[in-house]
């Protein structure tokens, strides 16, 4: 008889987080019930999220379904974030994962989501329909870098601050996380709880008159930009530079979530490398909701050239993407495909990190793709689960 699945309750949270410290390893950082506590809280709200597995009355695995809401430009996506995915190293070979896998991925497609997310070994996940997909650039920052790039930069007073617990603050840097073109939508009352995740460090940017313009998230190492923005674009090379002030490690790191490229003309002074990588393991349930927000965003980005790709998505149908100047989208048609392939290789192909001509080789009719590609698809890494 198959292991029972259950949803762990308020009364579980000290069990559930102890497990997840013994699987990921003691430390301020990996202490779940302290780093994580945005995603798990003790009520019963947030550890109904959490699937457990039970042996003699003790919960020996877990994994955790979060329901999220993924903001591409003016859009918003309903999204599964998967995450603690946690076996006790006594009860490992049993297929434990496997069952919660299973339960989780089942329940994800009934539940109407449009799309999943979750981070691990490809070959792990992607028998339950997961695919390493999706982009984020790294920008490398040195001392002597940053000081080289800010004199090719009209100077701008920025200072930082530590994120204290001041209500008005906090508004406004939630304003300015609404306007990023990828976000996870986090609940308000929860958003500043959210950028301490993980024992990170969020700072307030000022500018010379003392207003708001920004904030920046560094890890606890100091070493990593792990989310940032500002109310004008012209600020973000300087506080950058005062991060690094601040943290001084050896580099810094800035991490851009894909469609954050108008950002990167600034901080590009200041880097001495950028590296393009995937952003996770994507499951893509409802394509033309997903495919039409991010084309519709990749349109009011960048000047892109006209024209239209009939794509065969196995499984789900055929679609038509467009775009023009007036903007982009996706509908479903039942024209003869230019291209076609299962999830997994359309999820490449569409979503990156590497260009579509890297995939495969293009027809004429789906040449365009390689302008248009890959789409926008990122996951913040604040909101990692």
């Amino acid at each position: 008889m198959p292991d029972e699945v259950l949803r762990a309750a308020s009364q579980d949270f000290d069990e559930v987080t102890s497990l997840l410290d013994a699987v990921f390893g003691k430390g301020p950082q990996r202490s779940f019930s302290l780093a994580y506590r945005g995603m798990y809280r003790p009520c019963d709200e947030s550890m109904s999220c959490v699937y457990i597995i039970r042996r003699d009355g003790r919960i020996v695995a877990c994994a955790g379904l979060f329901p999220m809401r993924l903001g591409i430009g003016g859009r918003e996506l309903s999204m599964a974030g998967v995450g603690g995915v946690a076996v006790d190293a006594a009860f490992r070979r049993q297929g434990l994962m496997q069952r919660l896998l299973e339960t989780i991925s089942a329940d994800i497609r009934r539940g109407g989501y449009d799309l999943s997310w979750l981070i691990g070994l490809r070959r792990r996940y992607r028998r339950f329909g997961w695919e390493i997909a999706g982009s984020q650039t790294r920008l490398t920052m040195t001392e002597a870098g940053i000081q080289h790039g800010l004199k090719n930069l009209r100077l701008r007073g920025v200072t930082l601050e530590p994120l204290g617990d001041d209500g008005d603050i906090a508004r406004r840097l939630y304003e300015l996380h609404q306007s990023l073109p990828v976000r996870i939508n986090r609940p308000a009352e929860l958003f500043t709880t959210f950028l301490r995740q993980r024992l990170a460090r969020p700072m307030v940017a000022r500018d010379e008159s003392g207003c708001v313009v920004g904030y920046l998230v560094l890890d606890t190492a100091g070493e990593t930009v792990v989310e940032l923005a500002a109310a004008d674009v012209s600020f973000l090379p300087h506080m950058v530079a005062a991060a690094y002030a601040v943290a001084r490690p050896q580099c810094l790191n800035v991490l851009l979530d894909a469609g954050h490229e108008p950002l990167e003309a600034g901080l590009g002074e200041l880097c001495e490398s950028a590296t393009v990588v995937h952003s996770g393991n994507w499951l893509v349930l409802d394509w033309r909701r997903v495919l039409d927000a991010l084309v519709a965003l990749r349109a009011m980005q960048t000047p892109l050239p006209a024209g239209k790709v009939i794509i065969d998505i196995h499984d789900h149908g055929r679609f038509e993407l467009a775009l023009d100047r007036k903007g982009g989208g996706c509908t479903p048609t039942d024209a003869p495909a230019d291209i076609g392939g299962d999830s997994f290789f359309m999820s490449r192909l569409l979503l990156g990190p590497l260009r579509p001509s890297q995939i495969t080789r293009l027809t004429q009719a789906s040449s365009v793709l390689d302008a248009w590609c890959p789409l926008p698809l990122s996951m913040p890494k604040v909101d990692i689960c």
